[in-house]
């Protein structure tokens, strides 16, 4: 372990099969070409994006993985340096559909995390729009502002709304909706895994969606993976 372990920000990424069953993953670091080699591999990119990382692999079973639908979600970081509304002494919290708003949910980074904002300050995550709101993702800046200022003062009672921090991010595919193909999916998975021994994929396409269910896997994966021999 270490960070010289870990390579981040690189392009024009692809996995290739060799003949001594290995696998080589070629990738570009600062425009520059890099190669590794390895008997075990495990992928956790979206469904819609192995295609073109393992171009190797039979596209009939690709098509059951990447026909995975995903809800377009809006993610916007809210932050304060002095925090004057509710207590917050808990996770977050969802916003029920029936309710009809466009927020889904908000965590509560400054209470899961340390550090993630000053002494008497607070920092947040809020979501909006989903599967069933996707219009939000197209809703200009100053009405995603008008929706967090909501989320602030009338759910958080904060009497005004005058953050220090607020950055919007906009996801096209950000939570996988498991459905009818899921079935398919699950077994195009078993089945790739079989063909090519040495070769794991994971995320959050099989095994669940929530942070609890990626931990989990994550185990299991490396288990599967250093106690196979294959």
């Amino acid at each position: 372990s270490g960070k010289e372990n870990f390579i981040f920000s690189v392009s024009k990424t692809k996995l290739n099969k060799l003949a001594n069953k290995q696998f080589e993953l070629t990738f570009q670091k600062d425009n520059i070409e890099k190669k590794i080699t390895a008997k075990k591999v495990i992928l956790t990119i979206a469904a819609h994006k192995l295609p073109e990382i393992i171009p190797f692999v039979n596209q009939n079973l690709l098509e059951k993985i990447t026909a995975l639908p995903y809800a377009k979600v809006v993610e916007v970081a809210v932050g304060f340096k002095k925090w004057e509304g509710r207590k917050l002494d808990a996770f977050g919290g969802l916003i029920p559909f029936k309710e009809n708003k466009e927020i889904l949910g908000i965590m509560f980074m400054s209470s899961l995390i340390k550090g993630r904002a000053p002494v008497g300050g607070a920092m947040f995550s809020i979501f909006a729009g989903g599967l069933r709101r996707p219009e939000v993702s197209t809703y200009p800046d100053d009405k995603i502002r008008q929706l967090m200022e909501y989320a602030i003062t009338e759910l958080l009672d904060a009497p005004d709304f005058k953050p220090d921090i607020f950055e919007i991010k906009r996801y096209k595919k950000a939570i996988p909706q498991y459905g009818k193909g899921s079935k398919a999916r699950f077994s195009a998975v078993a089945e790739i895994q079989k063909t090519h021994q040495g070769l794991f994929i994971a995320g959050n396409l099989i095994d669940g969606i929530g942070m609890a269910d990626r931990i989990l896997q994550a185990r299991k994966i490396v288990d599967k993976a250093l106690l196979s021999k294959k």
